[in-house]
């Protein structure tokens, strides 16, 4: 009886080893994971806001074209004036939108 309680200490600790190493495994795992989301959603903003400030200084190069009529230069300046307010958009849900293990426990960012 007590060579079974012995083996049966025995595999529970080698069992409590196993799911230590998965834990350790998943933690390095889902740190990876996060660096490189946080990464890629860097790249992102890095790219729409270098688009916001490029459109707004082509927007305000264009309509000076001597070719282009009045109408023509309102149409380009509102749908500039359109396109510079979606990528603040985006850019501001991308803030708000971030990752689940930044949020806090109502699902604000930084709300701890």
């Amino acid at each position: 009886m007590l060579t079974l309680l012995d083996r049966q200490t025995a595999d529970l600790r080698q069992l409590a080893g196993v799911y230590q190493q998965w834990m350790v495994w998943l933690r390095l795992h889902r740190t990876a994971y996060l660096h490189k989301l946080l990464f890629d959603r860097a790249v992102l903003m890095g790219i729409l806001l270098v688009l916001l400030f490029r459109s707004t200084n082509w927007a305000q190069r264009m309509p000076h074209n001597p070719s282009w009529t009045a109408g023509r230069s309102k149409h380009f300046a509102a749908s500039t004036r359109v396109s510079r307010r979606v990528i603040a958009a985006v850019i501001i849900l991308l803030i708000l939108i971030a990752c689940p293990a930044s949020r806090g426990p109502y699902g604000i960012v930084g709300a701890d």
